[in-house]
């Protein structure tokens, strides 16, 4: 069996890790849309150390979703989404987009847990996994570099 890991890569491309990287000073950041399942759509920030440990969220609500569509697509095209985006990523200074190495995390935020949480495996055989929450739209998993399944 495996173990949680105490850090997962996450490699920058263009579909969920597209805003990903890192500051002039050497912290690393992921800006993303998680989601509550029948509930509301967000845009987050999580804001890691040099070494990948966790220092902060900044979280915005979108309000209630308007259809079923995955985030991917229901947000795909949204101005706000993209307005929001550019302002979390502008106050961060100068960046630059790359892979990252980061711990996993949980952040309790209005009542709703947003991160990279662990997940313990259901069975003896099955591996740890870190699930990217709320709406677990992205799954990492060992060897922990970086791929990742929706």
């Amino acid at each position: 069996m495996s173990k949680p890991p105490k850090r997962i890569r996450i490699n920058h491309d263009d579909y969920y890790p597209s805003l990903v990287g890192k500051t002039k000073d050497g912290r690393q950041f992921f800006i993303t849309q998680p989601f509550v399942p029948g509930g509301h759509d967000f845009v987050a920030r999580y804001l890691f150390d040099k070494d990948g440990a966790f220092l902060d969220a900044k979280i915005h609500d979108l309000g209630s979703r308007d259809s079923d569509v995955l985030p991917d697509n229901a947000l795909m095209d949204n101005d706000r989404v993209a307005t929001l985006q550019k302002e979390m990523l502008e106050e961060l200074g100068d960046t630059k987009f790359g892979n990252i190495k980061v711990s996993p995390f949980v952040h309790e935020w209005n009542g709703v847990n947003f991160g990279l949480v662990t997940q313990a495996p259901e069975e003896e055989d099955d591996e740890w996994n870190v699930i990217a929450e709320p709406g677990d739209y992205m799954a990492f998993y060992p060897p922990w570099d970086g791929d990742y399944d929706t």
